[in-house]
């Protein structure tokens, strides 16, 4: 049976606002605190998430760095004659020069047969066997050699046209060769041609071939070997210092030296040297630095604890975000340990004068932990010199000294901090430190909520409870004063009488 809130009629007392205040109170005591901790909990969640894919923006950028790429330092390839030769490498190219010469490039076989149509839908081979209808005849298309031969049967009919068979071939060969139909005359007077082209270079998969079943007829013979073909070439070419001609089934090279991409262009002779990319390396250097950098923000604007003074003097303390955990403190005492230890070589100070290295840590390439925030005080973030007044080297002046010694340098740097397993692995792996760390906030934020909702629950009962009695003493309060009212009334009669 529902509660009847008499509103304090009888009493005039306001039971909703005195229950409302008990409410109110007591989600003040109980429940505030509560979803206090939930807020800062989840905020403490979506800055380590923030941090996790700052780390791992970071371990993308040093992973340019690493052995699997070659190293630290990026190489170029410039040629005399780009008409001829073209290239790009890998870190893992030795600067070196060549001289190379093109006398053939790869290309693709063409076939075009010179039986002309009026329309697609004429019959590809009119007169197979003498024009017996029911005759068929097997055409066979073999495309490469050895490992790479493809090799397709199209059975033909008098009756076969040509848009059955391009659309038949297409669909046998994808990926190794397509046949189209050309207009070779007009719109008004059109003049239709089949044309196969082979989809790969060389003779190894692009070689073309055609030939027919046991008995063919004259009819189908002669459209075969009326036909006009290109069959496919490999590349050839000579490099200096190496004896004989090199051929290849394309024009894009990469297995010739290592880390060199070769992109043949045209017949000729061009200088190929591979050197010291400096533009691109720095390039690279500062896209690390500023990934760190903006690891290093983060935590410096999380890991704070923020003071305010009220107006009665009572000072209150707001914890953010990382305040509350040691796992950013413990990550920057890492990152700050490697970037200090960091080497180019193992060899002591001594044994490095003597052998005439002077790029051994990352100072001495201008790398240092001097960046300031904006109030000017340092920071730690990272900053890249662009000179060296204190007479070492830059980065520029170091790749052109001691290039091999900053490829070491940055790759060692890669390897400690973000290779598999590394200092980076061990924060954001799967279930590693951050994700543990979210987890346990998580599982804390679930159990605090439903702490929160036992709570709410208990103050829906308690208002449930206190309107019951409320109502209960309105109900006597009223009947006492009716009571009351019904004496007075009967002594004021006692008096009159």
């Amino acid at each position: 049976m529902p509660v009847i809130n008499f509103s304090g009629l009888a009493s005039g007392i306001d039971t909703n606002a005195l229950i409302d205040a008990t409410s109110q109170a007591t989600r003040q005591r109980r429940v505030v605190p509560l979803q206090k901790q939930v807020t800062e909990l989840t905020e403490t969640n979506d800055v380590l998430k923030d941090l996790k894919n700052k780390l791992s923006i970071l371990q993308t950028k040093l992973k340019a760095f690493s052995a699997l790429n070659g190293g630290g330092v990026s190489k170029q390839v410039t040629a005399s004659n780009e008409s001829v030769v073209t290239g790009t490498a890998s870190n893992a190219a030795a600067n070196n020069t060549y001289s190379i010469s093109v006398t053939q490039l790869a290309r693709q076989s063409t076939v075009s047969f010179n039986t002309s149509y009026a329309s697609t839908g004429d019959a590809m081979i009119p007169a197979i066997n003498d024009g017996n209808t029911d005759a068929q005849r097997t055409l066979t298309v073999t495309f490469g050699t050895g490992s790479n031969q493809v090799e397709k049967d199209f059975i033909l009919t008098s009756t076969t046209t040509v848009a059955q068979f391009v659309s038949n071939f297409n669909e046998q060969f994808t990926g190794s060769a397509s046949a189209s139909i050309v207009n070779v005359g007009t719109s008004s007077s059109p003049d239709y041609k089949i044309l196969v082209t082979s989809s790969n270079q060389g003779l190894e998969k692009g070689q073309i071939a055609f030939t027919l079943d046991g008995a063919p007829d004259a009819g189908l013979s002669a459209w075969v070997a009326d036909r006009e073909q290109s069959q496919a070439l490999n590349s050839q070419f000579t490099v200096s210092g190496i004896s004989g001609t090199i051929e290849r089934s394309s024009n894009t090279v990469n297995d010739l030296i290592t880390g060199v991409t070769f992109s043949l262009q045209g017949t000729g002779s061009s200088t190929v040297q591979i050197s010291t990319d400096t533009a691109t390396t720095k390039s690279k250097v500062k896209e690390f630095i500023e990934a760190y950098n903006d690891v290093i923000r983060l935590i410096n604007e999380n890991d704070q604890i923020q003071q305010s003074q009220s107006e009665n003097g009572e000072i209150t303390s707001t914890f953010l975000p990382l305040a509350s955990t040691s796992i950013d403190n413990s990550l920057v005492q890492q990152l700050r340990g490697i970037l200090t230890a960091v080497k180019s070589h193992s060899l002591t100070d001594e044994e490095a004068d003597a052998a005439g290295l002077t790029v051994r840590i990352l100072s001495d390439i201008g790398i240092t932990t001097t960046g300031r925030n904006d109030d000017g005080a340092t920071d730690g973030t990272l900053v890249l010199a662009e000179d060296a007044s204190d007479g070492t080297y830059n980065l520029e002046s170091a790749l052109l000294n001691e290039s091999s010694s900053v490829s070491q340098l940055l790759q060692n740097l890669s390897e400690d901090l973000a290779g598999t397993g590394e200092l980076i692995d061990q924060y954001i792996g799967f279930n590693r430190i951050i994700d543990t760390s979210v987890n346990s906030n998580s599982f804390r934020i679930d159990s605090l909520n439903d702490e929160i909702s036992d709570i709410e629950a208990f103050i829906l009962d308690q208002e449930a409870a206190m309107r019951q009695r409320f109502a209960t003493l309105e109900s006597t309060i009223a009947r006492l004063q009716n009571q009351q009212a019904g004496l007075t009334s009967a002594l004021a009669g006692l008096g009159n009488n």
